[in-house]
């Protein structure tokens, strides 16, 4: 599963298996809010079948992703210490890549947001509204309206 936070709540944006619920607040009791609590600073097993990846962005926790492991990665795993802290790094810098695009993605619609908007009004500005306009004019166009 693939978790973003949001103000006070962990809200599912993605799973490969069914989810009972959307959004998870971080004052419940949950591994998740556990996971938070605790600073979420590394990989943390939850009951031996998945793991916890935390998604840092600029020293803030940004995410969280829930990987669930495959039984016979849990047996060699749990038999080879190494194979474990080669899984967990990758994890780790997985984890990392994955913030670092979502906060890339995150700035790029901010510098777009104030590229085409007046900050003192919220208004689009003239080039939005004439790109726009010039857009529409070709559209009626083709549909020759």
């Amino acid at each position: 599963m693939f978790f973003l936070v949001d103000g006070d709540q962990l809200l599912v944006r993605h799973s490969t298996c069914p989810v009972s619920r959307k959004s998870f607040p971080y004052r419940e009791d949950s591994r998740y809010a556990n996971f938070i609590a605790g600073q979420g600073e590394r990989i943390e097993a939850v009951e031996g079948r998945s793991a916890l990846v935390p998604l840092r962005g600029r020293g803030n926790l940004i995410g969280l992703i829930e990987v669930t492991l495959h039984p016979r990665e849990r047996i060699l795993f749990d038999e080879y210490q190494l194979v474990r802290e080669w899984q967990n790094d990758a994890l780790l810098t997985i984890g990392d890549m994955i913030a670092l695009v979502l906060e890339n993605l995150n700035l790029y619609r901010e510098v777009k947001r104030q590229s085409i908007t007046d900050p003192l009004t919220g208004v689009y500005n003239r080039n939005y509204f004439i790109e726009r306009l010039s857009e529409e004019i070709q559209r009626c166009k083709r549909k020759n309206r």
